[in-house]
C-alpha cells in the first residue's frame, strides 16, 4: 500500500525548504541535491514494486504523476 510518494521530494519540495530556511545559500544547494537523490532513489525503486495500492483517489492520481504506474484503491468497503 502506499499512503503517498515522498510528499518533500515530489510536490511539496520548495515549500519544504522555504519554511525551513534552505531555500538559498550553501545549505539549500545541499538540500536541492539530496532531495535530487531521494527522487532518483525513490522512482529506481519504485520500478521494482509489482503493484500499487493507494489509499484513495487522490494518491492514486499521485501515484500516476510520480510513477507513471496505475494502482488500485482501497476503499473502506474492504476494511
Amino acid at each position: 500500500m502506499c499512503c503517498s510518494p515522498i510528499r518533500y521530494a515530489w510536490d511539496l519540495q520548495h515549500q519544504y525548504l522555504r519554511e525551513s530556511g534552505l531555500d538559498q545559500g550553501v545549505k539549500g544547494w545541499v538540500a536541492k541535491w539530496f532531495l535530487h537523490q531521494i527522487r532518483l532513489w525513490d522512482a529506481r525503486t519504485a520500478n521494482g514494486v509489482d503493484g500499487f495500492v493507494a489509499i484513495s483517489k487522490f494518491i492514486a492520481r499521485r501515484i500516476w504523476k510520480v510513477y507513471h504506474r496505475k494502482s488500485t484503491v482501497f476503499t473502506r468497503q474492504w476494511m
